[in-house]
């Protein structure tokens, strides 16, 4: 028993890690300095970063309707992006690039696909057209973050789909998510009345700027769903009914959106 006692006694170096972080917490709380806890957060989001990139992938897919711009968080930002995806996938770019750089590099049928030489062509146009920017620091950001776009959900995100189960993955963990905005969506536009159009514009903010844009994303995700739906297997009755469940879901979530563009995709035709 002392030897067991003794195996699983906890390093003391553990506790005073523990106890100064508690400690340093507690004094930047008195000083109105709340971002101290995140840091385990980002951690551990890290050491996933660079042990497995197909899981920062879909934490990312899963963060991303749920995102808020840093300027509706924090008063005069001198820069905007969406928290906390668009940080998670510069990460995901530099994991990228350092596997490159380490010889692990994309299957060359996928870098010399007629789509990804479309995306270079469309990336040497953006490059070049800085040279003429009125503003050429608001354009290299800006193509920097495109380029970060298209590594996490074109060149990693083919990686990951080589697992077919990926692919269902990707669409659940987004569609769980995107769920939780159109029930925050809904309980809001129902204190001002479903049936009110103009306060429909903006009632899914801080996630989604304005109701084009969430109408956009119920029109891409219902024909997702009924893809799931029709590729259910034998046996799989409850995940129809859930299915079926989630359909209605967005189709009411798609009415009460009140975005004409939505509803015409999304119509029979």
């Amino acid at each position: 028993m002392q030897a067991l006692a003794a195996k699983n006694k906890t390093p003391l170096w553990v506790w005073i890690t523990a106890l100064g972080f508690v400690a340093l917490n507690a004094i930047l709380i008195a000083f109105e300095v709340y971002y101290l806890p995140i840091l385990p957060l980002v951690l551990l989001l890290a050491l996933i970063a660079f042990t497995r990139i197909d899981i920062l992938l879909l934490i990312i897919v899963f963060c991303t309707p749920l995102s808020m711009l840093l300027s509706y968080l924090v008063e005069g930002a001198g820069v905007d992006l969406y928290l906390p995806t668009e940080p998670m996938l510069a990460l995901l770019l530099l994991i990228y690039f350092i596997r490159f750089l380490r010889g692990t590099r994309s299957d060359l049928k996928i870098l010399r696909h007629p789509v990804t030489l479309a995306i270079y062509f469309h990336l040497a146009w953006m490059a070049l057209t800085i040279i003429t920017s009125a503003d050429p620091l608001v354009s290299v950001k800006y193509f920097i973050s495109r380029i970060w776009f298209i590594v996490g959900f074109y060149l990693v995100a083919i990686e990951v789909f080589r697992q077919e189960k990926r692919m269902s993955q990707y669409i659940w963990l987004y569609v769980a998510s995107f769920s939780v905005v159109i029930v925050y969506t809904l309980v809001r536009h129902s204190a001002y009345g479903l049936d009110n159009q103009m306060m429909a514009h903006s009632m899914m903010q801080p996630f989604y700027k304005d109701h084009t844009s969430y109408g956009a994303t119920l029109a891409f995700l219902i024909p997702a769903l009924i893809a799931l739906f029709a590729g259910v297997k034998k046996g799989g009755s409850n995940e129809r009914f859930l299915i079926i469940l989630l359909l209605v879901f967005f189709a009411a979530a798609t009415l009460f959106s009140y975005t004409r563009a939505c509803l015409l995709y999304t119509s029979p035709s």
